[in-house]
């Protein structure tokens, strides 16, 4: 199934280029590295986008995660940004709102490409067993070959 989707991808947007991972918490946003889950393995491992140099030199590899401001977002910006989750609470749903108002998160080729997915299924992307990857695998496929 991964190779079929390959193939597909191959077609669509020939080169993968830079992918991140995020998850909105309470009071942070967290970058998933793969060996985290959250639909990140299949991006870096199977699919073969990587990860922003500027995770990269946060020791992401290292950690498996990056935790940062959710405003700080906009400091690493990639071809394709994924928010698998969105905060629950009123005060983080406000800074997000305002992110996506504001002027550096307007000026990111991702948004402006049109190649930012906001998922906002966190039950799905939770998990990092078989059933929980190929549930998140068609999900970024669909996401991927709808946008392009």
């Amino acid at each position: 199934m991964v190779g079929a989707y390959n193939q597909t991808l191959d077609q669509r947007l020939c080169e993968r280029g830079t992918a991140v991972v995020w998850e909105i918490g309470t009071s942070s946003a967290y970058c998933i590295n793969s060996s985290y889950g959250r639909g990140s393995q299949i991006l870096y491992d199977d699919i073969g986008f990587r990860p922003p140099v500027s995770l990269l030199k946060r020791d992401m590899d290292r950690w498996g995660y990056v935790e940062e401001e959710i405003e700080a977002i906009v400091d690493y910006p990639a071809d394709h940004i994924f928010i698998t989750g969105l905060p629950s609470n009123l005060a983080a749903k406000k800074r997000m709102n305002r992110l996506f108002r504001s002027e550096p998160w307007l000026e990111m080729e991702a948004v402006k490409k049109n190649q930012v997915y906001i998922i906002d299924k966190p039950d799905l992307f939770y998990g990092y067993d078989p059933l929980s990857s190929q549930g998140q695998l068609h999900e970024l496929m669909r996401l991927l070959t709808l946008q392009n």
